[in-house]
């Protein structure tokens, strides 16, 4: 994360990203948590970084590519997003 925040840095411009949907961010539900990428932008900004932008996963038309779980549909990528927003 330090290069990306150096390099935002460098060509005065800010950092854009998705975060991982794969199984080591899932509950034993299989529902989507926000750990992981709390504790990414936490450190971000605790080392002078900022995010101008995330999205929840990228090609969410194409879910198993990014790691989301084989049955993937429509209504779990509705359920995940929703927790994906900030409270």
């Amino acid at each position: 994360m330090e290069g990306r925040v150096d390099f935002a840095h460098a060509v005065d411009d800010e950092i854009v990203t998705s975060f991982a949907v794969s199984a080591g961010t899932r509950a034993n539900d299989e529902a989507w948590t926000s750990s992981q990428a709390k504790e990414s932008v936490d450190y971000t900004r605790s080392i002078g970084g900022h995010l101008a932008a995330a999205e929840f996963m990228n090609e969410p038309t194409f879910p198993v590519i990014g790691g989301a779980p084989a049955d993937y549909d429509a209504a779990a990528f509705a359920r995940d997003a929703n927790s994906s927003r900030p409270s």
